[in-house]
């Protein structure tokens, strides 16, 4: 039901995350031109937790997987967390 209430918007590549020099040109317009995102999953955080134009609109939503990113983001291995791109380290 989320499409009922936010724009779902696909990459436009095979790659997993949000790889900005290979997704696709309306994915990345839409990407920058938003006021708000909730990007979904551990890859997207990783492919775009250090661009700086968007850190301010950017809230990831994920479960930690690995210890390098439970590590990173100070949070344990299977927490649930939402954390704000101004939040991270990078």
């Amino acid at each position: 039901g989320m499409d009922k209430i936010a724009s779902i918007v696909e990459t436009g590549t095979n790659f997993l995350g949000f790889p900005i020099d290979q997704v696709s040109y309306s994915a990345k317009k839409i990407l920058f031109d938003s006021s708000l995102t909730i990007s979904k999953g551990q890859a997207n955080l990783e492919s775009l937790d250090d661009c700086q134009p968007i850190k301010d609109s950017i809230f990831f939503l994920l479960k930690i997987k690995c210890e390098h990113l439970a590590e990173y983001l100070n949070f344990k291995m299977g927490d649930l967390v939402f954390v704000n791109g101004n939040n991270l380290k990078a």
